[in-house]
């Protein structure tokens, strides 16, 4: 609305043809289509968890409403302008209100003896569970596989990576002699963890099974799953679900 208003303005009125009223109508124009992109996103997804790029677009959308609201809707008026910083401060103290409201219950906070994150209740009990089995089967020091993406939990629990690559994204081992060499590599590991859920933002599924299969059917053949760990069922989205692999052969 905005974004037509102000192209109207400028098409209409001669305090619209003026430079800094073209370079507004440049910037409202750009936002509008980011923000249209965002919004659009939100539909497949109405609470991603992911990160969004609404992030990136808040302090830029910010500066524009407070323009808005008090440079052009208010100018030359003061009871506008009054009105407009009203409604700025009751949206900023609507926004805190929600901010800290949704942190609180989205949020959940899991440690290890080197660190602490928060993370969402769907996944937080399951990371919490798979540094406990850590501590549990393994001394600090020892390599650990922790696939396909858990880096975090190697520094909260002081374990090592076996293999060079840290996380074993799809295509960081791009051919069965690559993963060999990675079995090789992990001669020495006594405990493995991975993830079910495939990889948000990749075409495929989960590891060991849509990709890195050599290294899943290794794990299936010298492993035994001791413990399979879940986030929170009620948390609104798909629970993480995390298999905890302990060796059984040499």
């Amino acid at each position: 609305m905005a974004a037509g208003w102000l192209a109207w303005r400028t098409r209409k009125g001669p305090d619209g043809r003026t430079p800094e009223s073209q370079l507004a109508l440049l910037v409202v124009l750009l936002l509008a289509a980011l923000s249209t992109s965002a919004y659009a996103k939100f539909w497949p997804y109405p609470n991603p968890g992911f990160p969004q790029q609404t992030a990136y677009l808040l302090p830029l959308v910010a500066i524009f409403i407070a323009w808005f609201h008090t440079q052009v809707v208010g100018r030359d008026r003061p009871a506008s302008r009054a009105l407009g910083v009203a409604a700025l401060g009751l949206l900023l103290v609507v926004c805190t209100g929600l901010l800290v409201s949704d942190a609180r219950k989205e949020t959940v906070t899991f440690s290890g003896p080197h660190g602490a994150l928060t993370a969402t209740p769907a996944d937080g009990p399951a990371y919490a569970a798979a540094i406990a089995q850590i501590q549990k089967n393994t001394k600090p020091g020892d390599p650990v596989l922790l696939a396909p993406q858990m880096t975090a939990l190697y520094v909260m629990t002081d374990r090592s990576s076996p293999l060079t690559s840290l996380s074993l994204l799809p295509g960081a081992l791009a051919s069965p002699a690559a993963e060999r060499k990675a079995i090789h590599d992990m001669r020495d590991v006594q405990l493995a963890i991975t993830d079910r859920a495939p990889l948000v933002g990749y075409d495929t599924g989960a590891f060991g099974v849509a990709y890195d299969t050599t290294i899943g059917a290794w794990l299936r053949r010298n492993f035994n799953r001791v413990a399979v760990l879940r986030g929170s069922a009620d948390a609104g989205s798909t629970p993480r679900t995390l298999d905890v692999w302990k060796r059984s052969r040499p």
